[in-house]
């Protein structure tokens, strides 16, 4: 993964300007040729830039305007955030570069931050059930190193915020996700010569008014590949409290040998697994299991394992649904 900046650019972004139709093609999100400051000016200097300066600025609309007030104004806060940010690491904030050599560097350090910045903006989608929203809360820290190298960290955080619950529920949502999320923070706390770039995100799996099922996962760039971190939530939101495997299943042997049976089915070398397939199936808070419509997806990185995760398909699992279970799967 690369790490996930944001050029400081335009003003569309920060004003709430519209993009105009014709910048998706070759230009800025900002007029070129009222660019002032050194960033502005390193945008315009090349087509690919500037190009991909219109994508973050599209992206950034996009999903400040599918937030509610609260959220799209921490959006733009982050947004400065990042503008700050990358102002510093790219030396952005002073002249503009006066050696061809030296322009060079500033615009790929430019152009090696729009594209996962865009990204990122992509995803921060809207879940809605009936009066139930789940929106992203962006936040954003960062660090500057001390010396003339100018390398630094930056932590982005999309956390699910739930609105339109009762109060309490909304707070046991909030609390839970604080417990599994760590917002704010590096990968290791205190660590200041951390490199690189903290991204964490979620993605729903089901929501509806009775149960919503989500994954948070964590990733870390710092020059070398670090295996995400991703645990799940499953949070009844009739009742407020996380979903437990048994709220779901009649946990019998019998389903524990049709799980394992199908865990077992989709991974390369099975038998090197069974000690952590016994792990999913014996955690009971299940934050391994994703619960979709149409399937389950039990994943391996919450245990640090490879990657890997297993889709399960509904019929394996109907006949041990228990009649009361919070998640409502689409059964034929």
């Amino acid at each position: 993964m690369k790490p996930h900046v944001l050029v400081l650019c335009a003003t569309t972004i920060l004003t709430g300007g519209a993009l105009r139709a014709e910048d998706a093609d070759s230009r800025a999100s900002f007029d070129c040729a009222k660019a002032r400051s050194t960033h502005e000016r390193v945008i315009c200097a090349s087509p690919e830039t500037r190009k991909a300066d219109a994508t973050v600025a599209k992206a950034f609309a996009t999903a400040k305007g599918a937030l509610s007030p609260a959220q799209a104004q921490a959006l733009v806060v982050s947004q400065r955030d990042f503008n700050t940010y990358l102002a510093k690491i790219c030396w952005l904030d002073g002249a503009m570069p006066k050696s061809a050599e030296a322009q060079t560097v500033a615009t790929f350090c430019l152009t090696n931050g729009l594209g996962p910045r865009a990204e990122f903006l992509d995803g921060l989608k809207v879940a809605i059930a009936g009066s139930l929203r789940l929106e992203p809360r962006v936040t954003t820290a960062h660090r500057i190193l001390p010396g003339e190298s100018r390398n630094g960290w930056i932590t982005d955080d999309a956390m699910p915020v739930l609105i339109g619950a009762p109060a309490a529920v909304e707070k046991a949502f909030a609390a839970e996700i604080r417990e599994i999320y760590n917002a704010g923070q590096p990968l290791i706390a205190g660590r200041t010569t951390l490199v690189g770039a903290v991204t964490r995100d979620y993605r729903v799996a089901t929501m509806d008014e009775n149960f919503v099922s989500l994954s948070v996962t964590e990733r870390v760039e710092t020059g070398v590949s670090v295996l995400p971190r991703e645990e799940g939530l499953n949070f009844d939101l009739k009742t407020g409290r996380p979903v437990a495997l048994d709220d779901i299943f009649k946990t019998s042997q019998a389903w524990r040998t049709a799980m394992k049976t199908a865990l077992r089915k989709d991974l390369n070398h099975p038998e090197e697994f069974d000690h952590y397939i016994d792990h999913v199936l014996d955690n009971g808070k299940g934050v391994n299991w994703l619960f979709f419509r149409d399937k389950i997806e039990v994943n391996w990185v919450g245990s640090q394992q490879p990657g890997e995760f297993v889709e399960v398909p509904v019929s394996v699992v109907a006949p041990f649904l228990k009649p009361d279970s919070p998640w409502k799967p689409v059964t034929r």
